[in-house]
């Protein structure tokens, strides 16, 4: 995961990693913030803010840079200028991820409705 980011910011606190932020894309038109991880004890000092621009500082010329992130804390990230985007949200998970470990429907199976012609 880390060695295929597009950009890794870690910050480190007497050599302790004590958050970090990574982006993956294409390097060119596309870039996705998809972790920031500061520890709880790091909280409240700015070091989420700092580890996000220097992230944007190395994405920069980047056509969009996007992030997933709970409505609590959008406020944030907007404070970084991001923008609240209102469209559609889809995710498609592995079925092992998602926890589905039916059998794909069996073949020719009668299905309860019917169609007339």
């Amino acid at each position: 995961m880390l060695r295929t980011s597009l950009c890794l910011v870690t910050a480190r606190r007497s050599g302790r990693l004590v958050g970090f932020g990574r982006a993956w894309g294409d390097g060119h038109y596309r870039a996705v913030i998809d972790d920031l991880v500061v520890l709880p004890a790091e909280r409240g000092k700015k070091l989420g803010t700092r580890i996000v621009r220097k992230l944007l500082t190395r994405l920069q010329g980047i056509e969009e840079v996007s992030l997933t992130t709970s409505l609590a804390t959008a406020p944030f990230y907007e404070s970084l200028g991001f923008t609240l985007y209102r469209g559609a949200h889809l995710k498609r998970l592995a079925r092992r991820q998602a926890g589905i470990t039916a059998s794909p429907p069996a073949r020719n199976r009668k299905s309860n409705t019917s169609t007339r012609t």
